[in-house]
């Protein structure tokens, strides 16, 4: 799938503060995959409209568990994380929301 990038990259990486990853993401044009909350708060203070994340919000992450609605998700919303999304995937629902986040008024 062009834009989508799989990271497979050494562990020092994965060692980095949520904030050196992200910034790293961001400049190497990769989406993060994670189950840490962190990273939406993050886009959500910072305003910026890059790196995409993909938070999967579940108890089971097994692959045979939740891997094809992620999968899914991945595909399905595949424009909105090349431009700059936060895509949430649990196991009832997915849900997408375009970066920067503005404010609601």
């Amino acid at each position: 799938m062009p834009g989508l990038r799989w990271f497979t990259g050494p562990k020092l990486v994965w060692r980095m503060r949520p904030i050196k990853r992200s910034c790293f993401a961001q400049e190497h044009s990769y989406t993060i995959c994670t189950q840490d909350l962190d990273f939406g708060l993050m886009l959500a203070a910072s305003g910026n409209g890059k790196p995409s994340v993909v938070q999967i919000r579940s108890q089971d992450v097994l692959p045979h568990r939740i891997g094809m609605q992620v999968i899914a998700a991945l595909l399905r919303m595949a424009a909105e994380l090349e431009a700059g999304a936060l895509v949430t995937v649990d196991p009832i629902r997915t849900r997408v929301r375009v970066l920067p986040f503005l404010p609601r008024l």
